[in-house]
């Protein structure tokens, strides 16, 4: 719970300290930083679990994971948005629509494949 807390307060951190920087550098190079944030966050994450420092795996994935989120968020709806100026709201819609799509998808393919031992 404390994890996600941090998610949600972090991820929104980028768009307000790093927005004009992305516009300068552009999408893609934002999207790099963005994936060695989340990638680089999850590593930390498992050491922390790992090593028994739950601090270790908050600061991972509730902070920096949550930095790569709110940096790979802003990526697309910004490149979106100068695409269709006219269409704010769609451009900021659209990103949520994967999960529409991947949503029954991924309960499709987990009631296909689950295994019938349970969670062990």
């Amino acid at each position: 719970m404390i994890n996600c807390l941090l998610v949600r307060l972090t991820d929104r951190l980028p768009a307000a300290i790093w927005g004009g920087w992305l516009e300068r550098a552009g999408p893609r190079k934002a999207g790099v930083v963005s994936a060695l944030c989340w990638c680089g966050g999850m590593l930390l994450s498992a050491l922390g679990i790992h090593l028994h420092q739950f601090w270790l795996m908050l600061l991972g994935s509730g902070v920096i994971g949550g930095i790569g989120l709110g940096l790979g968020y802003i990526s697309p709806v910004s490149t979106l948005i100068k695409w269709f100026p006219d269409r704010r709201g769609m451009a900021i819609m659209g990103f949520g629509g994967g999960a529409m799509i991947g949503s029954p998808l991924a309960t499709e393919l987990m009631t296909a494949f689950a295994a019938y031992e349970g969670v062990a």
